[in-house]
């Protein structure tokens, strides 16, 4: 029962969890092997128009390559690629000219919530090394949007080389959830990857239990961290998301070389 904040603190000590490889799903490999998967890269010198994203021609931020994927609905998949951040006169723009309602109002300095495609989004390591190297929040404290998690949508997202640190999680001033797939009728099981994803320094100031971090019915970590991080939610990682509370959804979770230290929440880590 929930009767009480439960801590989980481990001070200097490690955690490391690992999990079985024989669970691994293999959709991703499968999907991309297809060859018909889009490209989409997004950088500081990128500019949005109707036709940009190729390597030439980037984008400029993961709010208009979002739209432009729930668009298009011709390919297996989509991939984008964050070069070295997000344009911020683009974003401006967004906020100035109230270019933010896309079947909702969504906060431009983030995508708004993906279809139905497979997505695989990643980071450029070389050039992103903190939150504010491709989240430009400060941006748009002040509007008040339909964003629930940072990336939202789609039956499966892949995602390599993320970072989020010295980050509030305050559901009253955009400060998202993290990541979440969305079931519909057409199947439940879906699916999240982090590859080499780090999650530091995150406090709860105005939280939600009812919301995990992360959540869908299938989560693989891999070489990711998690330190110093407080939560009010429920659990950071859910296997066990809303939209299978009553059907036999068939719910894994893998972890692989990943660490957790400094870590409270609410109920547990994994759920």
């Amino acid at each position: 029962m929930k009767t009480q904040v439960l801590k989980h603190l481990f001070g200097d000590n490690t955690m490391r969890i690992c999990g079985s490889l024989q669970l691994r799903v293999m959709l991703m490999a499968v999907l991309f092997a297809m060859g018909n998967a889009r490209e989409f890269y997004i950088s500081k010198s990128g500019m949005d128009h109707d036709s940009c994203g190729n390597a030439s021609s980037p984008c400029g931020t993961l709010f208009a390559v979002s739209m432009m994927i729930n668009a298009d609905n011709s390919y297996d998949a989509m991939q984008i690629f964050v070069v070295d951040g997000q344009n911020e006169d683009d974003i401006i723009d967004y906020l100035v000219n109230n270019e933010t309602v896309y079947q909702g109002l969504y906060n431009p300095c983030i995508a708004v919530p993906f279809s139905w495609n497979p997505i695989t989004i990643e980071f450029n390591s070389r050039y992103i090394g903190s939150l504010l190297d491709w989240y430009p929040s400060h941006l748009c404290q002040d509007g008040i949007y339909d964003n629930t998690f940072l990336f939202e949508g789609g039956f499966l997202l892949n995602v390599t080389n993320l970072i989020v640190d010295n980050y509030a999680i305050d559901v009253l001033q955009n400060g998202y959830f993290i990541m979440s797939t969305t079931g519909t009728a057409a199947t439940w099981e879906t699916s999240i990857f982090c590859n080499n994803c780090t999650f530091s320094d995150i406090t709860a100031v105005n939280d939600d239990e009812y919301h995990s971090w992360m959540q869908a019915s299938h989560i693989e970590l891999k070489s990711c961290t998690f330190e110093n991080v407080e939560s009010w939610s429920t659990s950071l990682i859910a296997v066990y998301p809303w939209w299978a509370t009553s059907l036999r959804v068939r719910r894994t979770l893998v972890v692989e070389d990943c660490l957790f230290r400094n870590i409270g929440t609410y109920w547990s880590i994994f759920y």
